[in-house]
Protein backbone atom coordinates (compact mmCIF):
# COMPACT_ATOMS: atom_id res chain seq x y z
CA UNK A 1 0.00 0.00 0.00
CA UNK A 2 1.81 3.11 -1.27
CA UNK A 3 0.92 6.25 1.06
CA UNK A 4 0.53 9.86 -0.49
CA UNK A 5 3.26 12.18 -0.34
CA UNK A 6 3.20 14.44 2.60
CA UNK A 7 3.22 18.42 1.68
CA UNK A 8 5.63 20.88 2.84
CA UNK A 9 3.02 22.27 5.39
CA UNK A 10 2.75 18.70 6.74
CA UNK A 11 6.06 17.85 7.16
CA UNK A 12 6.48 21.13 9.15
CA UNK A 13 4.46 20.65 11.01
CA UNK A 14 5.45 17.36 12.52
CA UNK A 15 8.75 18.89 12.15
CA UNK A 16 7.54 21.79 15.24
CA UNK A 17 6.31 19.05 16.91
CA UNK A 18 9.05 16.92 17.34
CA UNK A 19 11.46 19.51 18.12
CA UNK A 20 8.93 21.07 20.62
CA UNK A 21 9.05 17.46 22.56
CA UNK A 22 12.40 17.42 22.03
CA UNK A 23 13.22 20.54 23.67
CA UNK A 24 10.48 20.19 26.55
CA UNK A 25 12.45 16.68 27.65
CA UNK A 26 15.52 18.21 27.31
CA UNK A 27 14.74 21.43 29.95
CA UNK A 28 12.96 18.96 32.53
CA UNK A 29 15.61 16.94 32.31
CA UNK A 30 18.93 19.18 32.07
CA UNK A 31 17.21 22.38 34.16
CA UNK A 32 14.69 20.72 36.25
CA UNK A 33 11.97 22.46 34.91
CA UNK A 34 7.89 21.27 36.11
CA UNK A 35 6.19 19.80 33.76
CA UNK A 36 4.98 21.94 30.44
CA UNK A 37 6.90 24.27 31.49
CA UNK A 38 9.60 26.00 29.82
CA UNK A 39 12.96 27.65 31.01
CA UNK A 40 13.49 30.96 29.61
CA UNK A 41 16.65 29.86 27.86
CA UNK A 42 14.94 27.06 26.30
CA UNK A 43 11.87 28.60 25.37
CA UNK A 44 14.08 31.11 23.11
CA UNK A 45 15.52 28.29 21.96
CA UNK A 46 11.95 26.91 20.92
CA UNK A 47 10.72 30.29 19.66
CA UNK A 48 14.38 30.37 17.32
CA UNK A 49 14.00 27.06 16.11
CA UNK A 50 9.91 27.11 14.58
CA UNK A 51 10.87 30.46 13.61
CA UNK A 52 14.02 28.45 11.80
CA UNK A 53 11.43 25.65 9.89
CA UNK A 54 8.80 28.22 9.24
CA UNK A 55 11.81 30.08 6.99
Amino acid sequence: MQQTPKTTEEKRTEEKALISEMIVLYCRRQHKSPKGQLCPECRDLQEYALARIDC
